[in-house]
């Protein structure tokens, strides 16, 4: 039996709860290269084409220092819970030896999901990440728990 203990409910929800955080990951860093990549000038070309978000996108690249930091700390805290939530399931499931190489798989798969591809995307393409999400980035900057930083 490759188990050390039976997976209960509870596991299942925690392992939906890491894919959850791992998604916003990586949609998090989208948002964090593509926003930093728009101009003040790039911005307002999309306003005057009307483009979709392109009010928002021009408020975010006009003040980056207003949306950084909760988005950094968004992605802190998103990051430190998921990885300890990995940790915890690996050790209950698959004892010592699990949590060794659940860390190992997490750092892999968050390094490629969530790091390496929404960023080369966002580079990429940065007025396309933007615009998926500019609305969602200024809601977390809206968080008045955020908006202190």
């Amino acid at each position: 039996m490759i188990f050390s203990a039976t997976p209960t409910n509870s596991d299942v929800w925690i392992l939906v709860v890491i894919c959850i955080l791992l998604i916003s990951l990586t949609f998090l860093s989208l948002a964090e290269m593509s926003l930093s990549r728009i101009t003040k000038q790039k911005a307002q070309a999309l306003v005057d084409q009307q483009a979709k978000s392109a009010r928002l996108i021009l408020k975010l690249a006009e003040e980056p220092t207003r949306w950084v930091n909760p988005l950094l700390l968004t992605v802190n805290i998103f990051q430190t819970v998921q990885a300890t939530l990995t940790g915890v399931v690996a050790g209950r499931l698959f004892g010592a030896a699990g949590v060794v190489i659940g860390v190992t798989l997490n750092v892999i798969i968050f390094f490629v999901m969530a790091e390496a591809v929404p960023k080369t995307y966002g580079l990429l393409h940065p007025v396309r990440g933007a615009t998926i999400t500019a609305r969602p980035v200024s809601a977390i900057v809206g968080f008045w728990p955020l908006r202190i930083m």
